[in-house]
């Protein structure tokens, strides 16, 4: 019990596992670039984590600092789809995009827990922002960049791997554009994308051992929260990880409402929603537009494919239900199409008020209305 109360009120299944694995990353000396603790998962991200400064005779790895560390890159997050909200709908959707995203309660999840789902938005935004400088600029330094990110991004977690792949076919489609870049442009890039990826690639055990680990649903959801609350014997856990049964479309079904709908439990501090009320319902506001949109605007297409390739890692589980931890690539479609319905309603509600003025009063509101739904539905009920 000692030991498990602090745990408790913070998430306290497998994210505590990421704190043992940096605690041991950086004792043990492992290579970061092809070794990691989970089949074809690297520690890559462990660099983000400031792991080039964690370990004997330099920093201790302390909860502490993955909170510090975490923090950090969530603002640096919500920058980035702020920019993107800037260039892709108004300058005055970004300060609403960027509070969707920074008061969602799974963001907010993140001082809480030493897991690294940050960086899963994080990488998103920064292949975007690569993407835009490459089409809109025709930009050779983004283009090695983006290179070099998408290697880093498809081998630091699967679900990753389809938004780091549709980076790279929508710079490619782009600089094949007249006018053409010289030869070494396309050559520096790709050969970034291979030094960050090549070391990683798994082989074909590995692949077997990663559809096991990630697709195969077996964890019973009820069951393992039992055992947590005390309620099981915790040696029952084995038999519970094989002990899940789901129809056909569950986890399918339950991965598609996610953005506005999630199963409130204790293996999990984000229960209820991704987004908060306002921000899921002008995403939601946003995706309508968008679809009605897409068949003549190329941004609404992209941000919509963007939404489903990150959907759709949810489809696979290794529980009875949806992996909601394997969204994050989503958050960032969703926070700007969450900018995009504030603009709409904006136009057309109140077109006569400041832009700077409504962006500033609904962003107040997503982040009032975000930290009060979090409050109350994770800390206070957890640590009861």
């Amino acid at each position: 019990p000692d030991l498990l109360s602090p745990v408790r009120a913070a998430d306290p299944v497998d994210t505590w596992l990421s704190h043992e694995w940096i605690e041991r990353a950086a004792y043990d000396g492992r290579n970061l670039l092809t070794q990691g603790f989970l089949p074809g998962l690297t520690c890559i991200y462990m660099f983000l984590q400031g792991a080039t400064v964690l370990g004997p005779g330099l920093v201790a790895p302390s909860f502490a600092w993955l909170q510090s560390v975490h923090v950090a890159w969530c603002l640096v997050a919500a920058l980035g789809i702020g920019a993107l909200a800037s260039r892709l709908v108004t300058p005055a959707a970004a300060p609403v995009a960027a509070a969707a995203f920074l008061f969602a309660p799974f963001v907010l999840l993140q001082p809480l827990v030493p897991a690294p789902y940050v960086f899963g938005p994080l990488f998103t935004a920064g292949l975007a922002l690569l993407v835009l400088a490459v089409h809109r600029r025709r930009s050779a330094s983004a283009l090695a960049a983006l290179g070099a990110l998408a290697g880093v991004a498809a081998t630091s977690h699967p679900p990753l791997v389809p938004a780091a792949g549709l980076a790279c076919a929508a710079a490619l489609l782009s600089i094949l554009r007249a006018p053409r870049l010289p030869v070494a442009c396309y050559a520096i890039p790709l050969l970034a994308l291979f030094a960050a990826a090549l070391p990683a690639l798994p082989d074909l055990e590995t692949l077997r051992a990663m559809g096991d680990e990630f697709t195969r649903a077996r964890g019973q959801w009820a069951g393992l929260e039992g055992v947590l609350l005390g309620q099981r014997d915790p040696y029952t856990v084995p038999a519970l990880w094989e002990a899940g049964r789901v129809s056909r479309l569950d986890i399918a079904l339950g991965a598609l409402l996610s953005p506005f709908a999630i199963p409130r439990t204790s293996l999990r501090a984000f229960g209820d929603v991704l987004f908060e009320p306002v921000g899921a319902g002008l995403a939601a506001l946003g995706i309508a537009l968008a679809l009605r949109a897409m068949r003549r605007d190329a941004t609404a297409r992209a941000l919509l494919l963007v939404l489903a390739l990150g959907i759709l890692p949810a489809f696979a589980s290794s529980y009875d239900r949806p992996s909601h931890t394997r969204l994050f690539v989503a958050q960032v479609p969703l926070a700007i199409l969450a900018g995009l319905g504030f603009e709409a309603l904006r136009r057309a509600l109140v077109p006569h008020v400041a832009p700077r003025t409504a962006a500033a009063t609904i962003a107040m509101a997503i982040a009032l209305g975000g930290t009060l739904l979090f409050d109350v539905v994770n800390p206070r009920i957890l640590a009861s």
